[in-house]
């Protein structure tokens, strides 16, 4: 995963300048980058051709040079959208940004990247589980034991969070019918009291 994989997405939108970008990765609050960053990733997207630049000359102000996204650019962000997210567990989790951007591919896509998130992490929580750890008489084995199970928290906290999600999502599969018209996607039935 790489910061050109944040661009592209963005770029679906419309097209951004490296100023507009920053400020909307930013704003995001899903990625970090600075401004050098992030006009080296663009440079290298518009030497790949999957990005092109242009120039907007404006009379009061200084030029402004956005950039826009190509067929190529288009093609190399739905073939990392339909790959499976590495795992991480760090600030940059690619997982979130396919969250993030799910909406740009079919909701199956988004639908299977969820299950085999759920799939990784039940081996992980199956291999954490396998054995007894002791929980030890000296700090370094307790500290050991509860590094591990300070990671099944986490894992079962985001399985129980995946389950949720799904759920969510399976609503966007069901046909739309009358009775199901005056009720929120997202909430439960308005009241009209």
């Amino acid at each position: 995963m790489s910061l050109k994989h944040v661009i592209l997405g963005l770029l679906h939108e419309c097209p951004l300048t490296g100023y507009d970008l920053r400020q909307r990765i930013a704003s995001a609050g899903i990625w970090s980058a600075d401004q050098a960053q992030i006009y080296r990733t663009l440079a290298g997207l518009t030497k790949a051709k999957m990005v092109t630049r242009h120039t907007v000359v404006q009379t009061d102000r200084p030029s402004q040079h956005p950039h826009e996204i190509t067929d190529a650019g288009r093609e190399e962000f739905q073939r990392w959208l339909a790959s499976p997210p590495e795992m991480s567990s760090g600030p940059r989790d690619p997982f979130d940004l396919h969250l993030w951007f799910g909406g740009l591919c079919p909701l199956p896509t988004t639908r299977r990247t969820l299950a085999e998130r759920r799939s990784e992490l039940q081996e992980i929580e199956a291999e954490l589980t396998a054995e007894e750890w002791p929980r030890g008489t000296d700090p370094q084995a307790a500290l050991r034991y509860a590094a591990r199970a300070r990671r099944l928290v986490h894992i079962r906290t985001e399985l129980s969070w995946l389950d949720a999600t799904d759920a969510l999502l399976a609503r966007f599969d069901q046909p739309t019918t009358p009775e199901s018209s005056g009720r929120s996607a997202l909430g439960p039935e308005s009241s009209t009291h």
